[in-house]
């Protein structure tokens, strides 16, 4: 008796708490509407099921004053968007209703971690966090209709603010559909988020994209030329409460991997079993270290084929998680055609032994990364350690400084010879208080073994945004021996074909465009005209004009948001060097060559369209021959199970005496979704060029948050007899364990 008594008097204690805890939030509320926004310290847990019905949900400050964004930037949206927010010290939860008007939904994948333009291309929530109000770093959380996840860092460059989608994290979701109705249910851990203990002010915004009218809405006002994930049009909102400590996490990542592999031109075999660990440890709650031992990126997609009809490499994205995570710290510190740290590199001649990074905030103005990699020797070849420290500070509210030192050495101490390459460099950001300039200097310094003068690398680059008129212009100075071991720095690279060697050379280069969109922002929808001018103009040493673009880019755009538009470009090559551009046994000798080319294309209409395509024609002359260019990409759409992209490029170039060629390059990406978590996709690439085609498929199951399998299976073959090249299997499994 006395226990039922007892149960009683807890039952009614707890009810009448929380009627409390509503009561006076609802009296707060009622007298703090017109002030700044709160997320309120409230002590509920509540279930994450996307049906918002708990009491809590009722009594919290709404943000639900949504502007328009795109395609029409000004006035508050039609369709009602209320987001409530609230954190219990543990987990910050966001209640989101979206009012639609219809009940059809568009989405384009049920994976995890899609690209910005992907979750930009169908309905979805997007959350935006600026924990430290220094507008140069943040963090991003999308929701699909259908509840597929994508997180990642977002961070400014000299040109603009970039997403980065390698970094994750667990956090806990649910979408729930009634007719016109959306119900967002969200929990993301605290421990997740880096932030400033001592501070409980947060820049915030938040998105509704509706991708069937490709409608976007945001929870501030700002117009449509800058991108949905620029810190600085966040608002401030105070976190009340914010727990003054955070507990350390520590998360290890165990994995195997079988793979077998056969070089059939060869008659070679290979089995290998791996183990590894990968490490995540909270040092602080804004600083992470990341550990990769005997990493394994058996499960990575193939890369697609290019036709480069440049006379320099081109650089090919990064795939590896270890990488990507925090990326962007490494990733923005040169400028345009200049990447002092290109992460690719890393393993491209040896497998990785093991790879540490330490990164994150140090305080509110001190961003840090440290990265080091060990690679294994193979016979005669042996391994180097790379590594880079990067510190980035915020000055002022308009001026960050970013330095780095990027190593590569051999530790091998039995050659006679050190081998050894080092970068150092400092930029300076600067991003105007009224949002319209963008801006950077940067300087950088190559240290090689039997290097030593003409290894200086200088940059300069300004930009302007308004909601008609774009711009930025950029100049920079490579000096020849500014060697790059662990960065991308292609222009500094000529192939003598004569020689058939590659000659170093310096050079200045200016970047320069200008563009206006012919908008009126009282049109109900874009449907107006942009005219963009690009000029590129590279120098040598001796100040003499080596290459020059003009390009002239005309866009009608319709109702629809499908559009034409026709460019006309004018190129001019003074070649040093005997230059092979196609594969012929005749090279270009050096010269002078001026080009000129017409290009014109359509864009469908992404939309509520089970098919969108693009179209591209480009006819001209093309170093003094001509050149005729097809390309077409489409997308088909299944939704919600499945989704297939492809691309074919067609080029017909014609030299004259120094050759004729016709190449094909055709890419294929299929996936299909059973479920949020379970998934198969192909890849296909076929390029007549690389004489290869190369097949890619892989099964992925995340059978628990942030754990995987994935079988993968691929195949290459010659494009000329089909003749196959090798195939291969690899099943590899990773655990995520929080501790």
């Amino acid at each position: 008796m006395i226990y039922k008594i007892n149960k009683i008097y807890r039952m009614h204690r707890r009810l009448l708490g929380n009627i409390l805890i509503i009561t006076l939030l609802t009296i707060f509320n009622t007298y703090s509407q017109d002030g700044n926004k709160k997320i309120e310290f409230v002590k509920e847990k509540i279930s994450i099921d996307g049906n918002l019905n708990e009491p809590v949900w009722k009594c919290l400050i709404s943000f639900d004053h949504f502007f328009n964004h795109f395609p029409n930037d000004t006035g508050t949206t039609e369709k009602p968007v209320i987001v409530k927010a609230f954190h219990d010290g543990e987990n910050l939860y966001f209640g989101v209703v979206i009012h639609e008007k219809t009940d059809k939904y568009l989405v384009n994948s049920m994976n995890r971690d899609m690209a910005v333009q992907d979750f930009l291309k169908e309905d979805s929530f997007v959350i935006i966090l600026d924990t430290f109000e220094n507008q140069s770093s943040g963090i991003f959380f999308v929701v699909n209709v259908l509840g597929a996840q994508t997180d990642g860092l977002i961070a400014i460059n000299s040109e603009n603010y970039s997403p980065d989608i390698g970094w994750n994290t667990k956090w806990n979701s649910q979408v729930k559909i009634e007719g016109n109705l959306r119900f967002f249910e969200i929990a993301i851990p605290l421990n997740a988020i880096a932030y400033d203990l001592n501070k409980s002010n947060w820049n915030i915004n938040f998105a509704s994209v509706d991708a069937k009218t490709s409608q976007y809405s945001t929870l501030t006002s700002f117009s449509r030329n800058y991108d949905l994930i620029d810190l600085r049009f966040t608002q401030k909102v105070e976190i009340v409460n914010l727990p003054k400590r955070k507990s350390s996490k520590l998360s290890l990542i165990p994995s195997t991997s079988f793979s077998y592999t056969k070089d059939v031109i060869n008659s070679q075999r290979r089995n290998q079993l791996n183990f590894g660990l990968d490490a995540k440890y909270n040092v602080t709650s804004s600083l992470k270290l990341d550990v990769a031992i005997n990493p394994d990126f058996s499960q990575i997609e193939q890369d697609d084929q290019i036709a480069n009809l440049t006379r320099f490499d081109i650089s090919l994205p990064e795939k590896r998680n270890f990488f990507l995570e925090n990326g962007d710290l490494f990733n923005n510190l040169g400028a345009r055609g200049v990447n002092p740290f290109y992460s690719r590199k890393i393993g491209l001649d040896s497998e990785i032994i093991y790879g540490v990074k330490l990164s994150g905030e140090l305080s509110k103005n001190l961003r840090v990364g440290l990265l080091n990699t060990q690679t294994e020797s193979i016979d005669s070849l042996s391994g180097y350690n790379f590594s880079a420290l990067v510190a980035k500070k915020s000055v002022t509210k308009s001026i960050t400084t970013t330095g780095y030192i990027i190593n590569k050495q051999n530790l091998n101490t039995k050659e006679s010879v050190i081998d050894y390459n080092r970068v150092l460099g400092l930029n300076m950001n600067y991003k105007s208080q009224n949002k319209k300039w963008l801006g950077q200097l940067n300087y950088g310094k190559s240290f090689t073994s039997l290097l030593d003068n003409k290894n200086n690398f200088y940059s300069t680059n300004l930009s302007y945004s308004t909601r008609k008129w774009i711009g930025s212009t950029s100049m920079m100075r490579t000096e020849k021996n500014f060697v790059t071991s662990v960065g991308f720095t292609p222009r500094i690279k000529n192939y003598d074909a004569g020689l058939d060697q590659y000659i170093r050379k310096g050079y200045w280069a200016n970047y320069t465009e200008i563009i206006y969109n012919n908008y009126s922002p009282n049109d109900e929808i874009k449907d107006k005209n942009e005219h963009k001018l690009r000029v590129n103009t590279f120098l040598n040493s001796n100040l003499e004009l080596v290459e020059e673009n003009i390009e002239f880019v005309n866009i009608w755009r319709k109702k629809d948001l499908s559009y034409f538009f026709a460019n006309v470009n004018y190129n001019y090559n003074n070649l040093k060097f005997a230059t092979n551009i196609i594969n012929s046994n005749k090279p270009l000798p050096p010269n002078n060559y001026n080009d000129m080319n017409v290009r014109i294309g359509y864009i469908s209409p992404f939309g509520n369209k089970i098919f969108s395509h693009q179209n591209r024609l480009l006819y001209g002359t093309f170093y003094n021959g001509t050149r005729f260019n097809w390309e077409v990409v489409g997308n088909v759409r299944l939704q919600p199970w499945a989704s297939m992209d492809f691309n074919y490029n067609l080029n017909l170039i014609n030299l004259y005496e120094y050759g004729k060629e016709t190449i094909h390059t055709f890419n294929f990406s299929g996936k299909v979704f059973f479920n949020t978590k379970l998934m198969t996709s192909a890849n296909m690439s076929y390029s007549t060029r690389q004489n290869d085609i190369s097949m890619n498929a892989r099964l992925q199951w995340e059978f628990k948050p942030l754990s995987y399998v994935y079988l993968v299976f691929s195949n290459s073959y010659y494009t000329d007899n089909l003749k196959k090249k090798s195939y291969g299997v690899a099943l590899k499994i990773n655990y995520w364990l929080d501790i």
